[in-house]
């Protein structure tokens, strides 16, 4: 766990609970947001992509605040949009789909239904909050 770290999950038995696709906290008031392997269930998904969560984790980075995105490979709700949606959330590509960052080396990673996920098959990457318009 990360220090000053605030776990937010459907089913939080610590920390906050509730949705990524909205998100009970206030507009630029988030330092760092990681998340690892992201996924929204079919029922409450709009798009079947990030774009079911991005938004609203763009909402509440500060500017200058970083998004980690720790995916499996195949995770499409780790798959970047186009560049130019990106800009309109006023974030920018830091690192795209690296191997795991050191930091995130010694996390377990599972699947839905509980299964571990092989490390060596996730991959990082990195958003960053411009300035921003409003």
């Amino acid at each position: 766990m990360n220090p000053g770290a605030i776990n937010l999950d459907t089913r939080a038995e610590s920390g906050i609970r509730g949705s990524a696709m909205d998100l009970p906290i206030g507009s630029k008031t988030v330092d760092r947001i990681i998340t690892s392997n992201p996924y929204i269930p079919d029922v409450a998904t709009r798009t079947k992509s990030i774009m079911d969560w991005l938004p609203e984790a763009a909402r509440v980075l500060k500017p200058g605040g970083e998004l980690y995105i720790n995916a499996f490979g195949s995770n499409r709700y780790g798959k970047l949009p186009k560049l130019e949606v990106l800009k309109e959330l006023d974030l920018e590509v830091v690192m795209e789909k690296a191997p795991l960052m050191e930091k995130f080396q010694g996390q377990e990673f599972f699947n839905t239904k509980g299964g571990a996920l092989e490390q060596q098959r996730m991959k990082s990457t990195v958003l960053r909050k411009r300035g921003g318009s409003e």
